[in-house]
C-alpha cells in the first residue's frame, strides 16, 4: 500500500508539519444519520414531556429567586420531584438546560407575537 493509498489529506487544516492534517484514508470524514433516527424526529413520550415542562418551570422559578449561579442540577431535581438521572437523561449540564429554557421562553414569546399580528392583521 502506497503512502497515497492510505492517507487522505483535509485541506485547510493545521498539522505539525505543514498547513494540511493526515488522515487513514479508512476513515471517512463525515457520517449522515438517518432522520428517523434522529431524537429530535422521535415521538416523545407524554410522561416525558410532562417532566421536561415541569423541570424547565421549575429551574426558571429557582433562577428567577435565587440566581443562576446559586442554583445546581439537584436543587432542580429535588424541587421538581424527579430524579437526578431522569434530568440528567434529558440534560446533561445547567448549560443545556438553561439553553432549553431561552429556547422555551424564545418559542412562546415568537408565538405571542404571531398571534399578535395575526389580531391586527384581522382588524
Amino acid at each position: 500500500m502506497t503512502t497515497d493509498q492510505s492517507q487522505a489529506v483535509c485541506p485547510g487544516a493545521s498539522g505539525p508539519q505543514n498547513s494540511a492534517l493526515v488522515m487513514p484514508a479508512l476513515i471517512s470524514p463525515l457520517v449522515v444519520l438517518n432522520n428517523e433516527d434522529s431524537p429530535a424526529e422521535r415521538a416523545e413520550r407524554s410522561d416525558a414531556a410532562a417532566n421536561r415542562r415541569r423541570i424547565l418551570q421549575t429551574a426558571e422559578q429557582l433562577f428567577t429567586t435565587r440566581g443562576v449561579n446559586q442554583v445546581n442540577m439537584a436543587d432542580i431535581a429535588k424541587a421538581a420531584k424527579v430524579g437526578q438521572g431522569t434530568l440528567y437523561r434529558r440534560f446533561a449540564n445547567k448549560s443545556e438546560l438553561c439553553l432549553a429554557l431561552l429556547d422555551t421562553q424564545m418559542t412562546d414569546f415568537q408565538n405571542s407575537v404571531l398571534l399578535k399580528l395575526g389580531e391586527m392583521a384581522r382588524a
